[in-house]
């Protein structure tokens, strides 16, 4: 057993890594995997090569930024169907509505109107109203409140079925939240295109992609469309974030026994491996607070390297 805690120990050596110490007084010994408190560990300039290790600076977390999304352009029909099936009930409706006014007030002035035919009025009435309400539930669930609520819905669907226009829905990739309602979309094809599709947000979409398992939201290509079915790609512009935090990249976050640290280089080849905590994700990082400051540099490459050399001479200090 000492010999083979020897050779881990001259590998370790041999490149270049050394250990210094732990931070505060070593764990006691409840399992055989104890928990490794956050502390130090030194690399010289050829160990720093070997495992190429790179750092970055913390910064303060912007208060807007862009999250990516992908998405499609849907086809226009289930669209235009809600909305006529809408329109048909509104047109049944509203007659429905005036006959029964007719006949009450005949009925009222003692004229040639029944009870029962009062009655069979307002039966056809609550029949319309029923299914203009069905009609318009079906539209709102589709398509959301924002859409299925809008003024000028017709105008809107006069130029998705003349492809003046198209409309469109974009996702979160799985496991992205967004901090809030975004206060807008920049896309483009995701064929490699250049050209920039000029999109406008409707309202979140109110169905969630099988697959992706994320929020989405439908938007308006007004000029230029593309063809139903065309694959999108782009960026939705959030607000901001919620909280206060630092900006800490993706690949200088470490995790061991249900923590999360970084190593923060303190001096030159020297470095603090340090607790932080998670609050929100961010484009290729997360907000994050703890033991931490704005222009602090962590190991963003080589981060695991660093963990490696000092879980193994916290073992071969035992």
């Amino acid at each position: 057993m000492r010999r083979g805690v020897g050779l881990i120990a001259a590998l370790l050596l041999a490149a270049g890594i050394v250990w210094l110490h732990r931070s505060g007084p070593a764990p006691e010994v409840a399992s055989a995997a104890p928990v490794l408190q956050p502390g130090s560990v030194s690399i010289d300039d050829a160990g720093r090569e070997h495992i190429d290790l790179a750092t970055a600076e913390i910064v303060p977390a912007s208060s807007e930024g862009t999250l990516a999304v992908i998405g499609r352009v849907l086809d226009p029909i289930p669209l235009v169907d809600a909305v006529l099936a809408r329109d048909a009930a509104q047109a049944i409706s509203e007659p429905a509505r005036r006959e029964v006014e007719r006949v009450r007030e005949l009925a009222r002035d003692g004229q040639n109107a029944s009870q029962r035919e009062l009655e069979t009025a307002e039966t056809a009435w609550r029949r319309a109203r029923l299914d203009l309400d069905a009609a318009q539930a079906r539209l709102v669930a589709n398509f959301g409140v924002e859409l299925g609520e809008r003024a000028d819905l017709a105008a809107l669907v006069s130029r998705v079925t003349t492809r003046r226009s198209a409309l469109a829905r974009v996702d979160l990739p799985a496991g992205v939240a967004c901090p809030g309602p975004p206060a807008g979309v920049q896309l483009r094809m995701a064929t490699g295109a250049a050209r920039v599709v000029d999109a406008t947000l409707l309202g979140e979409a109110p169905t969630t992609d099988p697959l992706l398992q994320a929020r989405g939201w439908l938007a308006l290509i007004e000029r230029e469309p593309p063809a139903p079915g065309t694959a999108l790609m782009g960026l939705l512009e959030v607000p901001a974030l919620a909280g206060t935090g630092l900006r800490v990249p993706e690949d200088a976050v470490v995790r061991l026994d249900g923590g999360v640290f970084v190593y923060v280089e303190r001096a030159h080849n020297a470095f603090e491996r340090r607790a932080i905590q998670l609050e929100s994700p961010l484009p290729g990082a997360w907000l994050a607070t703890g033991a931490i400051a704005a222009g602090n540099r962590v190991v963003v490459q080589g981060a695991q390297s660093l963990l490696s050399a000092e879980h193994g001479a916290a073992h071969g200090g035992d």
